[in-house]
């Protein structure tokens, strides 16, 4: 085998056993990134590494039922970074009294989107965790 094919077979190697299985689908606009997730196949956690800056907006979604908690981390904690859950028949509560950790439990919905959006003036490279609790 020669040392292209070799250095491809071991991209495509690595990759299916480091590529997230969260990501059922990512759409990139000008100023807007969505990203939709789901813990259905594993409960690792999801970790993405990423820039927001100026009017820029980086959305994660994570498709939850009821009775799902989740443990949020956004780093580094920034004054310059911006965190904002939101969702129907969601609960919200700080983790230490800090802007950067949440706790997001489903308890007033059968199925919900919990929408995760970062923004950042004037740019922040951030590193999200989302970590499944278990279920109420």
């Amino acid at each position: 085998m020669n040392r292209s094919k070799f250095f491809i077979l071991l991209m495509l190697v690595g990759c299916s056993l480091g590529c997230q299985t969260h990501v059922l689908t990512k759409k990139a606009e000008l100023s807007r990134d969505h990203t939709f997730i789901s813990f259905e196949k594993t409960n690792k956690p999801y970790v993405f590494k990423g820039e927001v800056g100026g009017e820029h907006i980086n959305y994660t979604k994570i498709i939850a039922f009821e009775g799902d908690q989740y443990k949020v981390e956004v780093s580094p904690e920034s004054e310059q970074l911006e965190l904002s859950v939101e969702g129907k028949g969601i609960r919200v509560e700080d983790i230490d009294n800090s802007a950067f950790k949440k706790k997001v439990t489903v308890d007033g919905s059968f199925e919900t989107f919990i929408v995760l959006a970062l923004t950042a003036h004037p740019s922040e490279t951030f590193t999200l965790t989302i970590t499944p609790l278990k279920k109420q």
